[in-house]
């Protein structure tokens, strides 16, 4: 998979770019699932949920037997930790996330697999929040034992997602399919193990580079073309697919071969 910029960071709270989704959307689940057609939000790591009536109390239980690619639970003191790091930043220099609501507590009993998240004031669209992987991805508790440096390596991203990050630089990484993977979000057709044994981002900065990188089957897939470039791949025999972002006007242009 060729992208058009390379990586800016492995820093949990630094994958906000759109460079990162290969990595947060493989890598990470996240406590709720919400399809690409913005559709209802549904259950994923976490089983069930209650909002309270005022709006600040989220209860979320969660489903059982979930683990991180080092074998390690996905528990609630596991999402606790995730969820103050998010809400709050940490002392190596990570801040709160910026689209996170602003949280008064978080509480959490592995004996009931029960996690309680108390916001300041309302906040409508934390569910949105929570199914996004660059935002909310669940990552092992050995992520924040480390200091900054060790917190920015490939391979302390450890999740509990379908794939694994065998090892990489921000210009090329490298994942390898989780074996054992069977917690997909409810209503994916594929509930277990994913179809590809792995695959491999890469950073290619030049439009006419990535292009000809597919055209010669060195690659399989890449984001973004030339908007002039596209009947011309299309009469190649490549595919390209638009995706649009509603009303942000925005889209996203992937070409791959057939």
């Amino acid at each position: 998979y060729l992208d058009y910029q390379p990586l800016k960071s492995f820093q949990l709270s630094d994958l906000n770019w759109y460079q990162a989704q290969p990595l947060a959307n493989n890598v990470f689940d996240r406590l709720v699932f919400q399809p690409g057609d913005g559709s209802e939000i549904k259950p994923w790591i976490a089983k069930s949920w209650t909002v309270s009536d005022d709006g600040l109390t989220y209860t979320f239980v969660l489903r059982d037997g979930v683990t991180f690619s080092d074998g390690t639970p996905l528990d609630a003191e596991n999402v606790k930790k995730n969820v103050e790091f998010r809400a709050f930043g940490d002392d190596k220099g990570n801040v709160k996330h910026a689209s996170w609501p602003n949280v008064d507590t978080v509480t959490a009993d592995n004996a009931t697999s029960t996690v309680v998240v108390k916001l300041n004031k309302p906040f409508p669209y934390f569910l949105q929040i929570l199914a996004n992987g660059s935002a909310s991805g669940l990552v092992a508790n050995s992520y924040f034992a480390q200091d900054a440096a060790g917190q920015n390596k490939a391979t302390s991203l450890i999740g509990s997602g379908p794939f694994v990050i065998k090892d990489g630089t921000l210009d090329e990484t490298h994942y390898v399919r989780r074996e054992g993977y069977a917690w997909a979000p409810e209503g994916v057709s594929n509930q277990g193990e994913a179809y590809l044994d792995g695959f491999t981002t890469v950073g290619v900065t030049e439009d006419s580079v990535r292009l000809g990188s597919l055209e010669s089957g060195q690659g399989d897939l890449i984001h973004y073309i030339d908007p002039s470039s596209q009947q011309v791949a299309e009469a190649q025999g490549l595919h390209v697919i638009t995706q649009s972002y509603g009303d942000q006007g925005t889209y996203l242009l992937v070409l791959r071969s057939n």
